[in-house]
């Protein structure tokens, strides 16, 4: 067993980690929003955009127009916006698929518990007092998509080669009704992420690959120095400018240190576990 110690950001009477389930992060999210005013429209993207004058003119997939004074890309790893800004970047596959099944919480399960196998890496991960995930990361294979009927009993199979706690959840695997297999992908845009009023932020600038576990902790990050520029500067643009330069370095070193941990874990994944440490230390340091 090797312990990993994680900078405890909060004060160590705290912890350095917390899982929470999707949906309930969701919940949260949208409540505090709505308090706040914000206007939400669902099922929406943007189609087109120009800039001019300082403001952005956005067309909606729904064929309505707007003009902002200020335009956000956080829509995720195959963002359009980013496309449209001329942000762009390519989506890498790393040769990896990982799953993720929802199981019952054992009782034993009170932090991140991960295990190392010929050809592939699983764990266990706590959400709620019920509740827990377990992810696969499969090596080695193509990008393709199975049945969602397959995923279950197929997840349970690439478990069989893990003794221990793990052979203790398998079975929960093979009858959890929440299985999903994704490719393991990357992105880092080239600064500037901004071109005159619109910015891509998160996952549209910035996806490091799923072994991190820190994709929506970086934009949750993005979000709030993004606001934090805005107030400092009257000038849009220039706000913008600032937020890359903030974010760039840090941002960029962790999606190559998630891809070089990738690499690791289907070369000698024994290894892998060396940079996750200073990884976490470099998410750590003040933006």
């Amino acid at each position: 067993m090797i312990p990993v110690a994680l900078p405890c950001l909060l004060g160590e009477d705290r912890p350095a980690m917390a899982g929470i389930a999707r949906g309930e992060l969701h919940r949260i999210l949208h409540t505090a929003a709505l308090r706040l005013g914000v206007r939400i429209r669902y099922g929406l993207s943007v189609s087109r955009l120009a800039q001019q004058a300082g403001q952005v003119h956005v067309e909606l997939t729904d064929g309505t127009t707007r003009t902002v004074d200020l335009l956000v890309g956080a829509d995720g790893i195959r963002s359009t916006v980013r496309d449209l800004t001329g942000c762009t970047a390519p989506v890498d596959y790393h040769g990896q698929m990982v799953w993720r099944a929802l199981v019952p919480r054992p009782d034993w399960a009170t932090g991140i518990h991960t295990y190392a196998s010929t050809g592939h890496q699983t764990g266990l991960v706590p959400i709620s007092a019920t509740q827990a995930y377990v992810f696969l990361t499969e090596n080695g294979v193509r990008p393709d998509v199975l049945p969602d009927s397959e995923l279950a009993e197929r997840m349970a199979e690439l478990l069989a080669s893990f003794a221990g706690r793990v052979a203790e959840f398998r079975p929960l695997v093979a009858r959890s009704g929440s299985v999903v297999r994704r490719p393991v992908q990357t992105v880092i845009v080239d600064a500037p992420w901004s071109h005159g009023s619109s910015i891509v932020i998160g996952d549209a600038a910035h996806a490091p690959s799923l072994q991190m576990i820190s994709g929506a902790a970086l934009a949750i990050e993005d979000g709030l120095i993004l606001a934090e520029e805005l107030d400092r500067q009257q000038d849009v643009p220039k706000a913008l400018e600032s937020f890359t330069d903030r974010r760039w370095e840090q941002c960029s070193v962790l999606v190559k240190t998630s891809v070089a941990i990738s690499h690791l874990e289907q070369e000698r994944h024994r290894d892998s576990h060396q940079l996750i440490d200073p990884c976490h230390r470099q998410m750590a340091q003040p933006a």
